[in-house]
């Protein structure tokens, strides 16, 4: 609300009655005026939100966990295509024993 000037005091010298409805009208013209802008910035993080979350749905689908599994297991090696997983079971056990050691020290001299 920073944008609003403040409103004026009620002046008591002079005619009270018309200073009154004065300063009671730039009352309620100030905060109609506050509940506006409320309503704007209201909008406006919510037209944010929106279009934050159309991002996040574009960029980082929900992916499902069966198709992705069918394509995993369905995936065959073409023909002269290397294999680098000769000797995955041994690899896979000391892969597995280096992440579970709970002494950081040793764990970083085996890697």
């Amino acid at each position: 609300m920073e944008s609003f000037k403040p409103l004026s005091p009620l002046i008591l010298d002079g005619n009270l009655c018309e200073n009154f409805r004065k300063v009671k009208q730039n009352f309620e013209i100030f905060m109609l005026a506050k509940v506006l802008y409320q309503n704007s910035l209201k909008r406006r993080q919510t037209g944010l939100q929106k279009v934050l979350q159309a991002f996040a749905d574009y960029c980082d689908p929900v992916k499902n966990i069966v198709v992705e599994r069918f394509k995993f297991h369905s995936r065959l090696q073409e023909e002269g295509e290397s294999c680098e997983f000769k000797d995955l079971a041994d690899s896979v056990v000391q892969d597995r024993i280096v992440l579970g050691i709970q002494d950081k020290g040793l764990q970083e001299c085996l890697l």
